[in-house]
């Protein structure tokens, strides 16, 4: 199971750590969206890391499988599971000054 997650880009121009996300404690069950109030600006270039720490030992009290077997990526969720979204849009002038709607808060 996840137990902690970041989500960051890096900037090829300047090596700059964008951070978009970090739950250092995550929980499995929070799994949803999760929207920035304002737009983060990301370089063209930029490369988008995500670094996650999954637990799929037997000292998880949270592991289905006993005893415990090797998982792999696919969709069922007795498979280890990591999706990532991001939904962007090309920057505009003026862009920084904008705000999420209340609605999708």
């Amino acid at each position: 199971m996840t137990k902690k997650i970041e989500i960051f880009a890096v900037n090829e121009d300047t090596k700059e750590i964008i951070k978009l996300l970090k739950i250092p404690d995550w929980d499995y069950l929070w799994q949803g969206q999760y929207i920035n109030t304002l737009p983060v600006i990301i370089p063209k270039g930029s490369t988008i890391y995500c670094n996650v720490v999954i637990d799929n030992t037997a000292d998880n009290p949270t592991q289905p499988n006993s005893p415990v077997r090797d998982v792999f990526y696919n969709t069922n969720s007795s498979d280890e599971m990591l999706v990532l979204v991001l939904l962007t849009k090309p920057y505009k002038e003026g862009d920084s000054q904008l705000q999420v709607a209340k609605f999708l808060k």
